[in-house]
């Protein structure tokens, strides 16, 4: 049988949910129906990233890492650095988020901070 560790992010990408499946489609549904107690409030998920293992020893391992302040963090730095890809021009994609911070604000971007997401408004 293969398990999966699975993450959610709810759709106001404030809250994650982490845990072990051996049915990584049906999951998410019951999350987003209301099923699980502990995610009920944040509704509605999205899955944002899967892993399969074989066993469900290695799955609880890797979950828990995940939970971990280390886990978390490089969770971070995985989906930061894809978006970062994916919104960022090409010419800018090598500036270190300093760089990138700091010319913003040059120009009078405002700096607003949000769970895992810190966004620079412009003036219109």
């Amino acid at each position: 049988m293969v398990y999966y560790v699975y993450i959610l992010l709810n759709d106001s990408k404030t809250r994650t949910y982490t845990d072990v499946t051996d049915d990584v489609d049906k999951r998410p549904d019951e999350h987003n129906a209301g099923r699980v107690k502990s995610s009920n409030p944040y509704r509605p998920y999205k899955i944002i990233y899967t892993e399969s293992f074989e066993t469900l020893s290695e799955a609880r391992q890797k979950e828990k890492f995940y939970k971990s302040a280390t886990g978390r963090r490089r969770l971070k730095e995985m989906f930061f650095k894809w978006t970062r890809q994916a919104v960022l021009p090409r010419a800018v994609r090598h500036w270190t988020l300093t760089t990138l911070r700091e010319k913003l604000i040059k120009i009078g971007a405002k700096v607003v901070r949000h769970a895992w997401q810190v966004v620079f408004q412009m003036a219109g």
